[in-house]
C-alpha cells in the first residue's frame, strides 16, 4: 500500500515550524532512499526520480513520483520525509519492498500425487507477487489434493528462504502425508438396472476380487472408476446413463473412505444399422449419440450424415440413409438407420472450367476428389461433403490473390460417356475480377523498426489484394514486435476502396505499447548440472529487449539436454510497470537411471 500521508502531503515528517508550504517552489537538492538498497535497478530510479530532482518541490510532483514508484510493483508501502537544508529540499523516501515467487517445491509425498500435481495445487506462479494470502492460500491447495489422493491428515511445514539480491523468494513445503487411507464399499443409490457386484467389479476397487482386500484410495482411480460405470452401462446400450460421485465419506478410526455413486440408467437405446455392413466400432464412430451421451434430433441427423458420407466415400455417390426412432416401452427405445447403398460408380473423370489465372495442376493440388486410377483407387474418391469442401479450397485459393467474388460450381454427371457406372465431375470456377493494392501505409511504427517491418511485408503497392495476406501481415509484425520487447503491440487494419477501380488502400496501424528488456537471467533449481552448461542454452542477453520467442527457444534447448524432467520459465513481476525484467527459469533434474 502507498502510505496515505504520503499521497495527500507529499511530506511525512515535517520540522514543527515548518509547513507543506513552506517547500514550494525551492528547489529538490536530493533524494535519498531507505534501505540504501533497492529492488530497482539505477536506470528506472533515476528515470523516476530524475523528474523532480534539481526541479522546484510541489505536492503533485512528489505524488507523480511515489505512484510511478508503486506502479513498478515493487513496493509493498512507501512513505517520504521532507528537510530544508540551506534553503533547499532534502527528501527521503523510506521503502518495503515487495518479494517474488522464484521457486516452489514440494517434498515428502510418496505418488501420486507427483511433484508436479502438487506444485500446481499451490497455485502460486514463477514470478508473481508473495503474500501471507497466497501461502495461506498454497497450503489449503495442497491440503485438497492430498485429500483427493487419500491424505486426510496431512501436516505441512512451508519453509520460506529470502534472497535479497534478487527479491526472491524459495518455498519450500515439507508434507507428512500420514497414511493413505483406502476404499471402502460404495453406496449405490438411483436407478441402477445392473446388479450392485458388477457395479462395483467395474470400479476395479477392490483387489484380486476382494481376495486381497480394497485397493487405496487415489484421485486418477476415483476418476476412472467413475468412467468405467459409465462405459459399463453404454455396453449394455444404456447410452443417456448419467454417472456421478455425489459424496466421499472417511472414517478416520478405519481410515477408510466410502464413495457414494448416484446413477441414472435411463432407457436402453439400441442403435442398428440395416441395408449395409457396418461393424458395431464405425457405427459407434459414426453416430454421436455415443460420445455426447445424448440422444436428440440433431445428433441422429449428423449420423446420418455421416453414414452418407462414409458410403459416398465408398464409391456409392447415390448412398441415401434414413432412421426412425421408436420408443419399444417406457424403458427400451430403439433407433434404426436404413441404408439404402445404390449402386456402386467409379469416377471416371474431374474436369476444370474458368480457371484461367491458376493452371489445372496448382487447383488439383488442394483437391480431395480423385478420378479412379488403374491400381489404386479402382474406384476414385467422391462424396457431397468431400465437393464442398475442394469447392471452398478453390475459393480460398483465388480470394488469396485478390479474387473477392470468385465462386465455384459443380456439376455430377452418371452414366459417363454411356457407362452406367461411371460418374464425372465438373467444377466451373467464375473468377470474378482481381483487386489490387493501391497504396499501403505504415502508422506508428518505431523507426529503429521500419526497415524490418518493410522487409516482411507480403501485401505491397499493386500486389493483389488479399485479407489472407493481409492476415498473415498482422502476424508477421506482430511477431516483429514481440521479439523487440513489446508484448503489448496491436495492429489494426483498415482497408478502403480507392478511387482507381479495382483498387484498395490499406493503412496498418501499429500501436506498440510499452517496451521491456532483459534485466538479468535467474536460474533456480539446479542440483547436479554445472550452472555454465545450462547458461550456454540461454540466449537472451541483459540490457537486450525481452524477446518471448528467445525465452520459449532456450527452454526448448534446455529440454533437448534430456537431463532435466521440467523447466518452467517466467517473468519476475510480469504486471509491474519497470522496463527492465528479471526472466526466471526453474528446472527439475531427471530422475537417474
Amino acid at each position: 500500500m502507498v502510505s496515505l500521508l504520503a499521497i495527500l502531503l507529499a511530506v511525512a515528517a515535517c520540522p514543527l515550524d515548518a509547513t507543506p508550504e513552506d517547500y514550494e517552489g525551492k528547489t529538490v537538492a536530493a533524494i535519498h532512499f531507505q534501505p540504501q538498497a533497492q529492488p530497482l535497478s539505477a536506470t528506472e530510479t533515476n528515470r523516476i526520480t530524475g523528474q523532480l530532482a534539481g526541479r522546484p518541490f510541489t505536492r503533485a510532483a512528489v505524488r507523480d513520483m511515489i505512484l510511478q514508484l508503486y506502479a513498478t510493483g515493487r513496493y509493498d508501502d512507501l512513505e517520504v520525509d521532507a528537510a530544508l537544508d540551506n534553503g533547499q529540499v532534502i527528501l527521503t523516501v523510506r521503502t518495503r519492498q515487495n518479494w517474488f515467487i522464484s521457486r516452489v517445491a514440494v517434498e515428502g509425498v510418496e505418488e501420486p500425487p507427483n511433484r508436479e500435481q502438487l506444485v500446481n495445487a499451490t497455485r502460486l506462479e514463477l514470478g508473481a507477487l508473495y503474500s501471507g494470502e497466497s501461502l495461506v492460500e498454497a497450503i489449503r491447495g495442497l491440503e485438497e489434493a492430498l485429500r483427493g489422493n487419500g491424505y486426510y491428515h496431512p501436516r505441512i511445514q512451508p519453509l520460506v528462504e529470502r534472497y535479497p539480491n534478487y527479491d526472491e523468494m524459495h518455498i519450500l513445503f515439507l508434507v507428512h502425508p500420514g497414511p493413505r487411507a483406502y476404499f471402502a464399499r460404495p453406496v449405490l443409490a438411483g436407478n441402477l438396472k445392473l446388479s450392485e457386484s458388477r457395479i462395483v467389479r467395474a470400479t476395479h476397487w477392490k483387489r484380486w476380487w476382494g481376495l486381497l482386500g480394497w485397493q487405496k484410495l487415489t484421485e486418477s482411480r476415483l476418476q476412472q472408476a467413475v468412467e468405467r460405470v459409465r462405459q459399463t452401462y453404454q455396453k449394455n446400450d444404456f447410452l443417456l446413463a448419467r454417472v456421478s460421485l455425489t459424496n466421499l465419506d472417511f472414517d478416520p478410526d478405519l481410515n477408510r473412505a466410502t464413495p457414494a455413486l448416484q446413477i441414472e440408467a435411463g432407457p436402453k437405446v439400441r442403435v442398428t444399422a440395416s441395408g449395409a455392413k457396418l461393424s458395431g466400432g464405425r457405427l459407434k464412430e459414426l453416430v454421436p449419440v455415443y460420445q455426447e451421451q445424448s440422444v436428440d434430433q440433431d445428433l441422429l441427423i449428423e449420423g446420418r450424415r455421416k453414414m452418407e458420407n462414409h458410403f459416398q466415400s465408398k464409391g456409392h455417390f447415390d448412398a441415401q440413409v434414413s432412421f426412425d426412432r421408436k420408443n419399444i416401452s417406457a424403458a427400451e427405445q430403439a433407433i434404426e438407420y436404413s441404408v439404402d447403398l445404390g449402386g456402386r460408380y467409379r469416377v471416371a473423370h474431374v474436369a476444370i472450367s474458368g480457371n484461367a489465372y491458376f493452371d489445372v495442376f496448382t487447383i488439383r493440388e488442394r483437391m480431395s476428389i480423385l478420378s479412379a486410377g488403374r491400381v489404386y483407387n479402382r474406384n476414385g474418391r467422391f462424396s457431397e461433403d468431400l465437393l464442398g469442401r475442394d469447392k471452398a479450397a478453390i475459393e480460398e485459393l483465388y480470394n488469396g490473390s485478390g479474387f473477392r467474388d470468385v465462386r465455384v460450381e459443380s456439376r455430377v454427371e452418371k452414366n459417363y460417356r454411356g457407362h452406367p457406372r461411371d460418374v464425372a465431375v465438373y467444377l466451373d470456377v467464375k473468377e470474378g475480377e482481381q483487386w489490387f493494392v493501391n497504396s499501403l501505409e505504415l502508422s506508428g511504427v518505431d523507426l529503429r523498426l521500419y526497415p524490418a517491418v518493410k522487409a516482411i511485408l507480403t501485401s505491397t503497392e499493386g500486389q493483389p489484394y488479399s485479407t489472407l495476406t493481409m492476415s498473415a501481415d498482422r502476424d508477421n509484425i506482430l511477431n516483429l514486435y514481440f521479439d523487440n520487447g513489446y508484448p503489448d503491440a496491436t495492429l489494426e487494419i483498415l482497408s478502403t476502396p480507392s478511387a482507381i477501380p479495382r483498387r484498395m488502400d490499406v493503412k496498418y496501424v501499429v500501436t506498440e505499447g510499452r517496451r521491456l528488456f532483459v534485466r538479468d537471467v535467474q536460474v533456480n533449481g539446479l542440483k547436479s548440472t554445472r550452472p555454465g552448461l545450462v547458461r550456454t542454452r540461454i540466449t537472451l542477453v541483459p540490457d537486450e529487449p525481452l524477446s518471448y520467442s528467445s525465452m520459449v527457444f532456450s527452454q526448448r534447448r534446455l529440454y533437448d539436454l534430456g537431463i532435466f524432467a521440467k523447466v518452467d520459465m517466467g517473468l519476475q513481476n510480469p504486471g509491474g510497470s519497470t522496463r527492465e525484467k528479471r526472466v526466471l527459469y526453474q528446472m527439475e533434474d531427471a530422475s537417474r537411471y
